[in-house]
Order: structure tokens, then sequence, then C-alpha cells
């Protein structure tokens, strides 16, 4: 990936020094040094640092749990001084965190789970933004709108999130025939 960035960036720099008047042109050396600062000024956009928020519900009743999932890819940070408005902090930091390396790639994740109490009133809540920051950079979540439902007959909802799979493996075998004329082996 960053291979291709690299030569991207390299022919856009060979192809305005080439479309330029003479006063603007660049030698092979100037090239290769603005390639280097363009690198390093863009390495950000190479790995992106953002915190993506995930509710188990967005419609909630009174007397429930809502979880909340903070997922950081490709860099670790922690909460800095979480405000959760008229929501009520009852359980967690859960953390979790995971880092491969492949084909020379390294990719990290690292996921933050809280669980916070509504408020007793129906009505529509604002989740506030939390602000994340490690490793010099600073990231700043969305806002979210939870609406708590009053609740008559007493209905309990557990704060489950969806399950994705994340590999193609992780689907059903499916079998197949053997192709015509070729015996199975087991």
């Amino acid at each position: 990936m960053i291979r291709y960035a690299i030569h991207t960036m390299w022919k856009k720099i060979r192809k305005l020094a080439t479309f330029t008047s003479a006063p603007f042109s660049l030698s092979a050396s100037r090239q290769f040094i603005l390639l280097i600062l363009l690198g390093w000024g863009s390495s950000g956009f190479l790995y992106s640092q953002e915190v993506e928020v995930e509710v188990s519900y967005d419609t909630i009743y009174v007397g429930n749990i809502l979880g909340v999932r903070y997922t950081m890819s490709n860099w670790q940070a922690d909460m800095d001084q979480p405000d959760f408005g008229d929501f009520e902090a009852v359980g967690g930091p859960q953390i979790s965190s995971s880092m491969s390396i492949r084909g020379g790639q390294r990719s990290s994740s690292k996921t933050v789970t809280m669980f916070l109490r509504p408020p007793d009133r129906p009505g529509p809540y604002t989740l506030p933004p939390v602000l994340f920051k490690g490793e010099n950079k600073e990231a700043q979540t969305k806002e979210i709108i939870v609406w708590v439902l009053e609740n008559p007959d007493g209905i309990r909802q557990e704060p489950a999130f969806e399950r994705k799979p994340p590999r193609a493996y992780d689907r059903q075998y499916q079998r197949s025939e053997p192709p015509r004329g070729k015996r199975q082996r087991f």
C-alpha cells in the first residue's frame, strides 16, 4: 500500500515537472526531496485514525442497559475524561485489542466497550462525542441519538451487538458433488 502511494506521488510529481514552464521545473534530486516531504505529510492519509461508534440499540426501553462500542483501527488511544451526558456508566470499560502482520503490513485494532443506563424519562437523548488521545493524535467520535421509550410491560433488553463474521472462512462449508467421472475419497 505504501509502495503504491509513493509510486502514485512520484508519477504526479513527474507529470507536474513536465507540464510546468522552465522556472518551475524540478531536477530529479529536488523531485525526490519533494516526494519525501509529501510522503511525510500524507502519512496520516495512508492509515486512518478514526474511532467508530456502535450502539447495541438506537431505541431502548426504560430500565435497560445500553452497550456502546468504540473501535480504533491502526492506532492505540485511550478515552480522555469521557462524558456520557444524561447516561450513567454502569459497566466498563472492557478493552480488547489485536494486532496482525501479514505480508509485512501491520494492522491492529482496539475496542473499548461501555455499558450505560439511560435516563428514566422517555424521549430522545444525545450520547455526546468522546475524545480519544494516543500516539500524539486525537480523534473525536460523532454524537449519537438514542430514543428511550416507556416500559410498562417490563421488557428486558440485553446489550448485545450484531455479530459480523470477520473473514470468509467463518462461513458454513457447503458440500459439492465431485466432478463427473471422479470418485470422492474419504
